[in-house]
């Protein structure tokens, strides 16, 4: 079944609610779904049912919950600290740490970033697009962009790798508690961008010491690091 984002979910005590403009537009022009078809709503946090179109009201689907689907388990927490890339790179490395199980996404500027501006509302989207996609429950958190300094010295999360290849390093492998990746741009990290994250204890990691594209290195690493965790990861 298609499925359709909506911030509070019917539920069998209050059965009626109302698809936001973006999502009815979707629902009424892109995939063309009929008064009386079913499809999953989902609300982002873990939560999701089934509901069926009963019709429009100002242009907006109507839609009457049928059943409640079981609740999404939570599990480790990836965050993953993506330097700023070029606009392709950027949208196809969020859509792919999106379908990979990611749970938040800080961007970061490093020395080497495509410096552009910040832009929440189109990422957002892309990150949207992509949890309805591959059928997850739960939206990654996009927060605010930090400086690679800021970033390179958060200390909420004990387990903290850095991916760099051509360093002395370790290989990536499973998680098995949460922990945060930082990606760098096209051009790698800087000498003194590599310093800094060693002298505050992130582990210098790679991938079998090849040398990939950066949105590329976001979908092998990702992979290494959740593949065990999450019980399946389903290809459409």
């Amino acid at each position: 079944m298609r499925r359709f984002f909506v911030s509070a979910l019917p539920t069998a005590q209050s059965p009626l609610c109302f698809l936001n403009k973006e999502e009815s537009r979707h629902m009424f022009r892109v995939v063309k779904i009929a008064k009386g078809e079913q499809v999953v709503l989902f609300n982002g946090e873990g939560q999701s049912c089934v509901a069926m179109l009963q019709g429009t009201q100002a242009q907006l689907a109507q839609m009457l919950w049928k059943y409640d689907l079981v609740e999404e388990a939570a599990g480790l927490e990836l965050w993953l600290y993506l330097c700023l890339l070029k606009q392709q790179a950027w949208s196809t490395a969020l859509r792919m740490a999106t379908e990979l199980g990611v749970s938040h996404i800080v961007p970061v500027l490093s020395t080497r970033s495509i410096n552009r501006k910040e832009k929440p509302e189109r990422w957002q989207s892309i990150v949207l697009a992509a949890t309805k996609q591959c059928g997850r429950a739960t939206i990654p958190i996009l927060h605010p962009m930090l400086s690679f300094a800021e970033a390179c010295t958060t200390k909420t999360i004990k387990q903290r790798y850095l991916l760099s290849p051509g360093e002395e390093q370790q290989e990536l492998s499973s998680i098995q508690e949460d922990t945060i990746l930082c990606i760098g741009p096209e051009g790698g990290f800087s000498e003194k961008e590599i310093l800094l994250a060693k002298q505050e204890d992130w582990k210098i990691c790679g991938i079998q010491s090849a040398v990939l594209r950066a949105d590329t290195a976001v979908a092998a690493s990702v992979s290494l690091l959740l593949l065990s965790s999450h019980a399946s990861i389903a290809t459409e």
